[in-house]
């Protein structure tokens, strides 16, 4: 710790050691501040580089409180004197500051093997000085207080070093059973006698040091210091036998390997003891973090369920909380990404009330209807990286699944049939209902607008709502989705304006031949390829087109443009022949619209594709028919009236 004057001029006359714990706060010895300043102590601490070579970052305090009878100190970040950053930026120091704190514990016991760290007086190192002890009583009185005694033989070699300058600096244990190293105490003081030169030396190379215990009461923050680390090692327990997949490290293996800084094993322990190993802040340190992260998060993303959502789905779910797609990838592969982006918005922009890896892992929990306060792991894990619990609630708010519209407007018409049906039977999915009614119609267009706008009266409230229309096929021509049937505030809007309205073919809702065609269709389909614009003359040759349609099994999803003559008889075809996913041009001019479908959708992870195709097409002048007739269901909703099994 520099005085502001120290500071300035860059010459001090006493060594001082402090060191954050959390939340902008730092813990160091009374007797340090007392001596410049007392409770109006404006200081300055230094900390170690962000990158090797790098100059140090030295991070503006202030005094906040203490307690003398335990010669503790307690100081927080000043904001008030935060500088500019040599770039010209205002450099996010308090978040520097918490990325660096140091957990804190109370367990210690005789004999334990401990480190001592600090800026030893008489060192010439540049930064803190780390010495190995051993712990002579634990619990030793010194007047009214209780301190640790801590044999150093450093102290007590025959060119002692002198711990003059270490007191405020961490005393450290590493749990034997977690590896995990952490603060049981700080430096003190410690017995001196005077050396052959005449100067204060440690008497029996031991040094005193207050123990975090007893200050958990006293200060605030260290209690919540003291229970972010309980939630962190409860879920590091968790992730002690979780392991990374091979593709959710694959971009990052080739920073570590050729750094030499390979783990023994991609699990919590092994990445986080190989990071304790690293000096300063550089990418493989980056690269080691983040994976600690992410191996970390994965009991908790298993608690909340995420296993069970399917992998597009999750994808869907990872840029609704993240704000893009992830790379193709597993589970793993997003906790991962996730995990990057946290380390580097953290760096850019400082701390936010929900990280991009915490809105992930509340919004999969949020999927599966697993609330903050059911999964205690959950609540571990959010504790333990300094988020609070009611934002983590108040996200999940913003996130209820709503309910799933499917509306059925009949079988495929005869050929004396009217065209338009006689009744609209609508079904309403929810997670705690399923509902539905029928409403009459009159087999007319007007009719069926009619019917349309009273199944939308009839509706409960349900937001958001997602709605598919299932219709016979002249009928998915008909740009139904455009109608005005939905009242919103006195006024009549379409399906599209919100409800991100789908197209289904009504005769798989009816017949299992049909729904099984496009079953079997889906277990060989390849959504990794992205179908050519069908050609016109093969929508005109009817034989052709049967043929192209039975080889093509693969053929996941199809993009064309509807013959302005005659455009339901191959709709049709194309159908009956399990095809269930096609986006349909309307207009003359569609070549050029063909192909940004094509490349929108390539756009997607491959993953995504099946559940995100039709939200993430471009926008048509001359508008589409998209028929997504996914036996799935849709937003996590099975498909109702049918016992077919889906693929």
């Amino acid at each position: 710790m520099l005085t502001i004057e120290e500071h300035r001029s860059g010459r001090h006359d006493a060594v001082r050691s402090a060191f954050p714990i959390g939340d902008g706060h730092v813990l160091t010895a009374w007797h340090c501040v007392r001596a410049i300043g007392g409770s109006a102590a404006r200081l300055w601490l230094r900390l170690q580089p962000r990158h090797p070579g790098g100059a140090a970052i030295d991070i503006p305090v202030f005094y906040v409180d203490h307690e003398a009878t335990l010669d503790a100190a307690l100081l927080a970040f000043d904001e008030q004197r935060a500088m500019p950053s040599h770039d010209g930026e205002l450099e996010d120091l308090v978040s520097y500051l918490d990325a660096v704190a140091l957990p804190l514990t109370t367990e210690i016991e005789a004999y334990d093997q401990v480190r001592v760290a600090g800026h030893p007086e008489r060192n010439p190192a540049r930064y803190s000085v780390i010495y190995t002890g051993k712990v002579q009583q634990a619990t030793s009185r010194i007047g009214k207080r209780s301190v640790v005694r801590v044999h150093v033989a450093s102290f007590g070699s025959r060119s002692a070093e002198i711990p003059s300058g270490m007191s405020g600096g961490p005393l450290l244990r590493r749990d034997p059973d977690s590896g995990v190293e952490t603060v049981v105490g700080f430096v003190s003081t410690f017995p001196t006698q005077l050396s052959a030169e005449g100067t204060a030396e440690a008497l029996g190379a031991t040094v005193l040091c207050g123990r975090i215990a007893d200050l958990r009461e006293r200060f605030q923050a260290v209690e919540k210091a003291l229970l972010r680390q309980v939630a962190r090692l409860a879920t590091v327990s968790a992730a002690v036998e979780e392991r990374l997949s091979e593709d959710a490290i694959a971009a990052h293996r080739v920073i570590l390997e050729s750094a030499g800084a390979l783990p023994a094993a991609w699990t919590s322990l092994a990445i986080r003891q190989l990071l304790e190993r690293q000096t300063g802040i550089s990418r493989v340190t980056d690269v080691l973090q983040l994976l600690a992260a992410a191996v970390e998060a994965k009991p908790v993303f298993a608690a909340c369920e995420g296993y069970e959502i399917a992998l597009g789905q999750l994808h869907g779910i990872y840029r609704r909380e993240i704000g893009d797609w992830p790379v193709n990838g597993s589970a793993d592969a997003m906790l991962v990404q996730a995990s990057d982006i946290d380390l580097r918005e953290r760096r850019d922009t400082g701390w936010t009330t929900m990280s991009p890896l915490a809105r992930f892992l509340v919004g999969v929990a949020a999927e599966r209807r697993i609330a903050v306060d059911d999964s205690l792991l959950l609540r571990q894990w959010l504790i333990a990286r300094g988020y609070q619990l009611g934002d983590a609630r108040q996200h999940q708010k913003l996130h209820r699944r709503g309910g799933w519209l499917l509306l059925d407007l009949g079988d495929e018409p005869g050929p004396s049939d009217q065209p338009y049906p006689f009744s609209v039977r609508w079904t309403l999915i929810t997670d705690d209902d399923v509902i539905s009614r029928t409403v009459d119609a009159d087999g007319t267009r007007g009719g069926l607008l009619l019917a349309l706008r009273e199944v939308f009266r009839e509706l409960p409230p349900t937001h958001p709502l997602v709605v598919d229309l299932a219709a016979p096929s002249n009928l998915l021509i008909e740009a139904i989705d455009q109608w005005p049937v939905r009242e919103v505030d006195g006024e009549l809007e379409p399906l599209s304006s919100e409800c991100r309205p789908r197209l289904r073919w009504s005769p798989r809702l009816r017949r299992a031949d049909l729904y099984g065609r496009l079953v079997d269709r889906l277990t060989a389909a390849r959504w990794d390829h992205l179908p050519e614009p069908l050609a016109p003359s093969l929508l005109a040759d009817e034989s052709g087109l049967i043929a192209w349609a039975r080889s093509r099994a693969d053929a996941a999803w199809l993009v064309g443009a509807l013959p302005v003559v005659r455009p339901v008889k191959p709709l049709r075809q194309l159908l009956r022949n399990g095809h269930g996913f096609m986006v349909w041009l309307h207009g003359s001019n569609s070549v050029e619209g063909q192909h940004a479908v094509r490349e929108a959708a390539g756009a997607l992870p491959v993953p995504a594709r099946r559940d995100h195709i039709p939200e993430n097409l471009p926008v048509l002048a001359a508008g589409a028919t998209v028929i997504w007739d996914d036996p799935q269901g849709r937003e996590g909703f099975s498909l109702p009236m049918t016992d077919v099994e889906s693929c």
